[in-house]
């Protein structure tokens, strides 16, 4: 099966924000900034009612509890506003570039603007699928992108079902993933 895409910022943006929704460093480094703000809001807290300043206690307490609450949403804009710069530095050139991937049941071959790249099926080391795109991790440590809204998607994965099943690569569906 050949088909043609053409990769555009939304699609490396996607690609970049569900790989760290997926990596462990990424979200323990989420998770441990949220709680050392918050946590160094209730310290200044307990630190100005041992001073007998009310005021800054309560400001401290509401700003924990204000951070508690809300800094997740802060994070997921500020993470997204930073990979999406990261794209435009990195992937700028890219953008709209005609992509011809042949899949069959033996090999990938993906031709780019003049490179060509030929890559056995037992070089897939998982498949990625989220309701808007493919993610095909290879061993290199590189990564297809592949946007349903440019296909057949019917073929394709009946295609891409075939070579997983036959080379036993891991398969993951998260078709109601969002970046949270």
């Amino acid at each position: 099966m050949v088909i043609k895409i053409a990769l555009f910022e939304d699609d490396y943006l996607t690609y970049q924000l569900y790989t760290a929704s997926k990596t462990k460093r990424a979200k323990n480094n989420r998770i441990k900034s949220w709680l050392m703000i918050t946590g160094a809001f209730f310290i200044f807290a307990l630190l100005f009612k041992q001073t007998n300043n009310l005021f800054l206690t309560y400001y401290f307490v509401i700003l924990a509890v204000l951070c508690l609450c809300f800094y997740p949403f802060y994070q997921r804009y500020y993470y997204k506003r930073q990979y999406k710069k990261y794209v435009l530095d990195n992937n700028a050139n890219s953008f709209g570039k005609e992509i011809i991937i042949e899949l069959d049941n033996d090999y990938i071959q993906t031709k780019v603007a003049g490179s060509e790249s030929k890559m056995s099926t037992s070089g897939i080391v998982q498949v990625n699928e989220i309701g808007s795109h493919y993610f095909i991790k290879l061993n290199n440590n590189a990564s297809l992108i592949i946007p349903k809204r440019l296909m057949d998607e019917r073929s394709f994965s009946l295609e891409l079902s075939e070579i997983v099943k036959k080379n036993n690569i891991p398969l993951n569906q998260e078709l109601n993933w969002k970046w949270k």
